[in-house]
């Protein structure tokens, strides 16, 4: 494949400046994309520092192409514009051209990224971070531990505070209704990879891999998923919050729980496998107004379960238990972090 050069790219568009006092025109003419983005976006940006002016109008009536990335350094160069307190406005866009910027999101360019970039530190302070992380893990346990014995003892002297109906109802609900579905989902996403794989393995013969390909994908592809509903199910099941959605309703809330699976995969070991989940969890409350105050907590959870079995259904039994112990442990945190918050 022939790379295109600068004079190549350069010649897919034109743009022309007019002044008019303080108001800048920029006249975009040809193809407008990825492959030129860097070369348009700096001559843009080189012309208002040096018109250095008040408004600018930037003219999309002669473009016969531009793609979302070329709308993205648009909307981008709008906001920096606007960070210097000047006034940029787009005009004569076509349908298409509108509908290319409607699907970008100008708040995602404010927003703060959630992970943010790690530096290294030196043994000291990596010394300090990992006995504050111990000492937080043992005052979570303990609590998690004292409010579960004040919740028997409550039941115990209150029997009538225990809700067997709605117990029952969520047996029933996530365990016997859950079944069918979560069977038939699974059966079809198996048998979609099992052919798929089975196409390429049989070039090779490799044939006999594919039952362990589709179990260990199952889980690992679908990890994620499985995480999250079992988070969902578990926090609706403490009685801990008023109510818990899920990412599917549309209801309005104060508090908004995302997160991402790090590691989900088995490690072999001179003592055995062990089966490794890792995700960080990001609590936001949608009241406050600053980008930066929304985040009421990030933490990074981790967790190590050795197989006692060792095949895939011993991998299964290793991951289930795993992700029940963070399960409880992220629960007993945000509620924690909102009680914290809503005070």
């Amino acid at each position: 494949m022939i790379a295109d050069n600068e004079q190549d790219l350069s010649e897919r568009y034109e743009i022309s400046y007019e002044k008019k006092n303080t108001n800048l025109l920029i006249n975009l003419t040809g193809e407008f994309g990825l492959k030129n983005l860097k070369l348009f976006t700096n001559e843009i940006k080189k012309s208002i520092r040096n018109q250095n002016p008040d408004t600018i109008t930037i003219d999309f009536s002669g473009i016969s192409y531009i793609d979302s990335a070329a709308a993205l350094a648009i909307i981008q160069i709008q906001k920096d514009a606007a960070g210097k307190k000047i006034n940029c406005f787009l005009i004569n866009l076509n349908d298409e051209t509108k509908g290319i910027f409607s699907v970008i999101h100008g708040q995602a360019l404010d927003q703060v990224p959630f992970k943010t970039k790690k530096f290294k530190d030196n043994f000291l302070i990596q010394i300090g971070q990992a006995s504050l992380d111990i000492a937080s893990d043992i005052v979570n346990f303990v609590t998690f531990v004292g409010e579960l014995l004040s919740a028997i003892v409550y039941t115990i002297f209150h029997p009538k505070s225990l809700r067997v109906k709605d117990i029952l109802f969520y047996m029933q609900r996530a365990g016997v209704d859950g079944l069918p579905i979560v069977g038939l989902i699974s059966l079809l996403i198996g048998l979609i990879i099992a052919f798929m794989s089975f196409l390429q393995f049989r070039q090779i013969g490799a044939n006999i891999y594919v039952p362990s390909l589709v179990s260990f994908a199952m889980v690992k592809e679908l990890g994620p998923i499985v995480t999250a509903d079992t988070l969902l199910r578990d926090m609706q099941a403490r009685g801990l919050f008023r109510a818990v959605f899920s990412r599917y309703t549309v209801e309005e809330t104060r508090f908004l729980l995302q997160g991402g699976i790090n590691d989900f995969f088995l490690r072999i070991r001179e003592n055995g496998k062990v089966a490794v989940i890792s995700m960080e969890i990001t609590l936001k409350d949608s009241l406050r107004q600053e980008a930066t105050k929304r985040i009421v907590f990030q933490k990074k959870y981790s967790r190590e379960e050795l197989l006692n079995d060792q095949s895939p259904h011993g991998y299964y039994q290793a991951m289930s238990k795993a992700l029940k112990n963070l399960s409880q442990q992220i629960t007993t945190d945000v509620y924690e972090a909102i009680k914290t918050s809503a005070n």
